[in-house]
């Protein structure tokens, strides 16, 4: 499915990783799990590198019609984040 239509499985992928980062704050609560990812000095950068390869491959998917090889780069980017996020 990537390789065939990475758009609908960037739409598939970062629904997912929402749904996990939601489970995730209020598992922990949702004010406490934003403090750790954003005023955490380790955390803060693979946060923002997250949220800007979310925020970039859906705008490459939905509004930008270069977007295979842009789609597919953003893809390895978020999932390389989410891999640095779990773990």
């Amino acid at each position: 499915l990537v390789i065939l239509s990475p758009a609908s499985f960037n739409m598939y992928f970062t629904l997912s990783s929402a749904c996990f980062l939601i489970a995730v704050s209020f598992y922990y609560g949702p004010c406490v799990y934003l403090k750790k990812l954003v005023c955490n000095k380790t955390n803060l950068p693979i946060s923002l590198l997250y949220l800007s390869s979310t925020g970039a491959s859906l705008y490459f998917t939905f509004f930008s019609k270069i977007g295979y090889l842009y789609t597919l780069g953003m893809i390895a980017v978020q999932g390389l984040s989410v891999f640095f996020f779990v773990f």
